[in-house]
């Protein structure tokens, strides 16, 4: 069985294995974190975009928060250019 199978039955704590792993970086002078909904470019979903540095346990952090406030991702484009963070979610309640 692969770690995936094991974190979605439950079987795995991942909260727990990630813990003292999540590094964020300091805030850096000439680089801020970007946040966009976009409600018009499709029909049944938010457009929830995210361009901030990137760090290990960030879409862990992100997919939490939407879990948290019952946010459903129908999809997700998550790419790293360098050292930032694309990432686009197709949300709805």
């Amino acid at each position: 069985s692969s770690r995936l199978q094991e974190v979605l039955e439950g079987r795995f704590d991942l909260e727990h294995a990630l813990r003292g792993r999540i590094a964020r970086p300091a805030p850096h002078p000439l680089y801020k974190s970007q946040v966009r909904f976009d409600h018009y470019t499709s029909k049944t979903s938010t457009i929830l975009e995210i361009r901030t540095l990137d760090y290990t346990g960030l879409l862990y952090e992100i997919s939490s928060v939407l879990l948290e406030k019952r946010i459903r991702i129908d999809r997700a484009k998550i790419a790293t250019f360098t050292q930032n963070a694309v990432d686009i979610f197709y949300i709805r309640n």
